[in-house]
């Protein structure tokens, strides 16, 4: 069983990574932009007065010249405030304001002047507005937050949603590359990250380096490999080559050197792999009560959606017998949301697989 890693919290973490009960506690030291001196400032004023009761609590205790907007902007987008039971994008929108108000009342505080009009204000709310209500930022944003600041996902993974997805479209998974031979085809599906684009020459024209080819590393729900974009290739598929872009894409495998390298020769859009790249695709049909005309309907429905993806029909008889036959290619078709809505429509739902 793995151990899980826990989000950072500003009540519960410290410096370094903490063993706890239910996981490991991440430090607020590995958090990116977040320095021992913000994290001694955040754990001194814990200790000496408790918990953080709430945000507006969090900033006005915590010394603010330690632990300043992009400190406490970095805290959030991390997850370490969760605990107050706010949203991350309600706590973004609100941070400048807040602290803008409690980085006066802290001054106010240290020159005596807050002494001097008296303690009128008293909670941890008073003189602050209130929190105004957003919608949560997109999970996908949420996560490429934690991804930039933590190094690494937490609460979740950009990919978890197109996992049905992913075991429809790919031909093995990044996790299972190392065991395949070499110059193998493999059709994997993941998150491209730390993209190096290289291979620039300059004229004296144009002192502007122009890349021809990218590195970069594809990530999947099983693991990471390196992946490398050549020429033509590059030419073609460049638009798609950016951070946290989730892509599918077709090359052979390279184990020279050891470690798995993909060199890509297709590449597409994750939402527009049915598309662009399809593989096959089989119906499967049960004669059992198939209505009279519904082959015809079938044809109407493959040309209705012509392509490239050949078409399979999986005939399953009376008697528990298969068939498989492959339909002539003037009825192959282009796979789509409205296709599979066609077929399920027809058939019944769970009717196509894809290979």
């Amino acid at each position: 069983m793995g151990i899980q890693i826990l989000v950072p919290d500003i009540n519960a973490s410290n410096l370094e990574f903490t063993a706890t009960d239910k996981g490991i506690r991440f430090g607020l030291g590995a958090v990116k932009n977040v320095g021992d001196k913000a994290v001694g400032a955040i754990v001194a004023e814990r200790d000496r007065n408790g918990p953080y009761k709430s945000f507006y609590d969090f900033c006005e205790r915590v010394d603010l010249r330690a632990a300043d907007k992009t400190v406490l902007e970095s805290l959030i987008k991390g997850g370490a405030l969760d605990s107050f039971g706010l949203k991350r994008s309600v706590l973004i929108n609100s941070l400048e304001e807040i602290l803008s108000i409690a980085g006066r009342r802290q001054h106010d505080k240290r020159t005596g002047q807050l002494a001097l009009m008296g303690k009128a204000e008293t909670s941890a709310t008073a003189g602050y507005p209130a929190l105004p209500d957003s919608p949560e930022l997109p999970e996908d944003e949420l996560l490429r937050y934690e991804k930039d600041i933590l190094g690494f996902y937490i609460t979740g993974h950009p990919l978890a949603q197109y996992e049905k997805l992913l075991k429809e479209l790919t031909s093995t998974t990044i996790g299972q590359l190392s065991s395949l031979r070499q110059n193998a085809e493999v059709k994997i599906g993941g998150v491209l990250t730390n993209i190096r684009l290289a291979g620039g020459e300059k004229s004296k024209f144009d002192k502007t380096a122009r890349e021809r080819y990218a590195y970069f590393k594809l990530r999947d729900l099983t693991g990471v490999t390196d992946a490398a974009v050549y020429s033509e290739e590059f030419k073609r598929y460049r638009s798609l080559v950016h951070d946290n872009k989730i892509v599918l894409l077709k090359g052979r495998l390279d184990l020279s050197k050891g470690m798995p390298l993909v060199k890509v020769k297709e590449m597409s859009p994750l939402e527009r792999a049915y598309e662009s790249m399809p593989n096959r695709v089989t119906i499967n049909i049960s004669l059992a009560g198939f209505e009279d005309g519904a082959m015809e309907g079938l044809k109407d429905i493959l040309l209705a959606h012509p392509g490239t993806c050949p078409v399979f029909l999986e005939m399953n008889r009376t008697d528990n017998s298969r068939v498989l036959l492959k339909v002539g290619s003037d009825y192959s078709v282009t796979i789509s949301d409205r296709f599979r809505e066609d077929i399920d429509e027809l058939l019944g739902t769970g009717r196509i697989e894809l290979k």
